[in-house]
């Protein structure tokens, strides 16, 4: 983009008119740029690794070499609308850039955009069904259901509800990246709690564990009780001890339902 017309030479003492502005050309598209303007060493901005480097150098610089390079008839005024016109071009050709990658990435963006959807929802409902069984569980063990348990002596909870899982909540909410969701099907494991439980030491020292089985639609199944001797617990998994002193049916199904369904 220069004119093949060289009438008169820009005086190289004179300050650049577009000194202090930023050069777009330079900075969207350095390697053509520089050659248009006879800066060979925009040949650089090809690789890959210094094209950031010879683009925010362009940016800063670009006009100051180029008035200092190139002699344009017209003097400053030519100057100034010789770059305007490479500007335009710099903006066309990154709209243009823009729209071949979208185009590439059209279905892999419109497949991120639905299993992300689906993730969230997944995740979302997990998390309220896990929400619902600490509630029930809080309820299964109040006072009045548990004093047959704790042989009339005082007892305090040792700990918040506790969940035994499969850990693919953990996965979904980690584990996923745009690569993953963009593929044209994700099959998502579905979660779910295996056992949910909740711990009381006793004033005796003993530790009481009600454990409530949980199906795969998250509905309590059943519960048990375990009694475990204060030096003596052994947690071979989350909620799930060995070494008990005792164990047995906590409320059945028929129980359960019969609790959870009264308001």
């Amino acid at each position: 983009m220069y004119y093949e017309e060289k009438v008169e030479e820009i005086d190289v003492e004179e300050e650049c008119p577009l000194k202090k502005k930023i050069c777009w050309a330079g900075l969207i598209m350095p390697q053509f740029w520089g050659i248009g303007n006879k800066l060979g060493i925009g040949l650089l901005a090809f690789i890959p690794v210094v094209f950031p480097f010879m683009a925010i150098y362009f940016a800063a610089k670009g006009y100051e070499l180029a008035y200092e390079k190139i002699r344009y008839s017209g003097g400053k005024e030519h100057f100034r609308r010789n770059q305007i016109i490479w500007n335009i071009v710099a903006f066309v050709y990154i709209i243009a850039v823009v729209g071949i990658i979208y185009s590439f990435n059209a279905d892999g963006l419109a497949n991120y955009k639905k299993h992300k959807a689906e993730l969230e929802t997944l995740i979302e409902q997990t998390e309220a069904q896990r929400s619902r069984l600490a509630e029930e569980v809080e309820k299964l063990t109040s006072e009045e259901y548990l004093e047959p348990f704790t042989e009339g002596m005082e007892y305090t909870a040792t700990e918040e509800v506790t969940f035994n899982d499969n850990t693919v909540l953990w996965h979904m909410k980690n584990s996923y990246e745009y690569e993953d969701l963009a593929e044209e099907e994700v099959r998502f494991e579905q979660p779910r709690v295996n056992y949910v439980s909740k711990e009381f030491t006793l004033a005796d020292g003993r530790l009481l564990t009600i454990t409530f089985s949980v199906d795969e639609n998250f509905e309590i199944q059943e519960g048990d009780y375990s009694y475990f001797s204060d030096g003596e617990i052994h947690m071979i998994s989350e909620g799930v001890y060995t070494s008990y002193d005792e164990m047995g049916l906590y409320m059945d199904k028929k129980e359960i339902d019969s609790i959870l369904k009264a308001d």
